[in-house]
């Protein structure tokens, strides 16, 4: 997946060579949110970007192209799996229900719904 935007702890990580002994700890979670959001957009086909809301559209077109999410290697979507595991992490189990994480669980729920509309 293209590295524009992306969050630095996934740069980090891959220079770690990957470890999963070694894993980022996010320490803002909610500034890692709005760039995570941010890459994620990115990510996104342009039909899922048409709408003037900041949300993503979920309607799928007869047409839909899904290229450029389409990167099984360790380098594509099991990255963004991985980046929203580090984000969870990073916040307290007791606080998570707390309405500032909602961002979270929103992208959990949007890649969610891209890996079953895959």
């Amino acid at each position: 997946l293209p590295a524009k935007g992306r969050p630095e702890d996934v740069q980090w990580w891959i220079k770690r060579g990957k470890s999963f002994d070694n894993m980022p700890c996010v320490k803002k979670p909610a500034e890692f949110g709005v760039i995570w959001w941010g890459w994620w957009k990115n990510l996104q086909p342009l039909w899922r970007r048409v709408d003037d809301s900041d949300n993503l559209l979920r309607e799928i077109p007869a047409d839909a192209e899904w290229s450029c999410l389409l990167y099984g290697d360790s380098n594509g979507l099991a990255i963004v799996v991985m980046t929203l595991a580090w984000w969870l992490r990073a916040i307290e189990p007791a606080k998570r229900g707390a309405s500032e994480h909602a961002p979270l669980f929103d992208a959990i729920a949007d890649v969610s719904w891209v890996l079953d509309a895959l």
